[in-house]
Formats: C-alpha cells, sequence, structure tokens
C-alpha cells in the first residue's frame, strides 16, 4: 500500500511541486518478497511520467529507498501552520528521522523548505 499525491513547498528558489509519498506499507508476512519495492517503484513511475519531477518523502528505512534510487536530504523542513515557542517558530513537520527525494540525481535546492503544513 502506498499514497501518493502532488504538492507544492516553497523552497529557497521559488516554489516547487514535487510528488508526496506516505503511508507504504506491507503485510509482516509478505515482506522480503519484492512487493514493497514494486508498490514503491510503481508509485515513483508517476513522477517518471512527468506528472511530478520529483517525489519528496520521510521514512526511517532509508536503505531499503536508496536502492530504489532515492537518497537522503538534510534540508530544515517547517510548517508554518504550527508555530511553537516565543519566537513563533516554525514545528519540524516530519517525524521520521530521514526525509529523501527520488530521483537521487534530482537537484534538490539547499535551504529550508516550507511544506505550507503537516509531515505526510
Amino acid at each position: 500500500l502506498a499514497m501518493i499525491f502532488p504538492l507544492v513547498v516553497t523552497t529557497t528558489v521559488g516554489r516547487l511541486r514535487v510528488l508526496a509519498l506516505a503511508g507504504v506499507c506491507s503485510a509482516p508476512e509478505l515482506r522480503g518478497g519484492g512487493l514493497g519495492a514494486a508498490v514503491v517503484r510503481a508509485a515513483f513511475a508517476e513522477g517518471d511520467e512527468g506528472r511530478e519531477t520529483v517525489s519528496l518523502f520521510q521514512t526511517s528505512v532509508p536503505g531499503f529507498y536508496a536502492k530504489l534510487g532515492a537518497r537522503s536530504v538534510s534540508n530544515v523542513f517547517v510548517n508554518p501552520q504550527h508555530l511553537q515557542g516565543d519566537k513563533g517558530s516554525a514545528a519540524q513537520p516530519w517525524w521520521d528521522s530521514h526525509v529523501m527525494i527520488y530521483p537521487a540525481a534530482y537537484r534538490w535546492p539547499e535551504g529550508g523548505v516550507d511544506l505550507g503544513g503537516a509531515g505526510y
């Protein structure tokens, strides 16, 4: 199972349309058989067909996605809809430890990225 949807994020170089990837999972008894990889490849194919040029997602298993052609990014991501602290800083929208893009060769911008909402 995987969910994909278009999303516009704001980067240091302007607005960028991405293909958001979320909710990737498989039944534990089916893991290791290639089903998860097939589902993610099908989701990434949406971007490969020109609908969106890059996929953006969070994960706790970066090695799995790296094998499929993704790479980690180290931007500071914010959700301005969730302000916290006395200085009004935007809260970190991701809950997983790694944020990645696909394809790895995509020229992803440096600097902050405004998700425009919560992580997914």
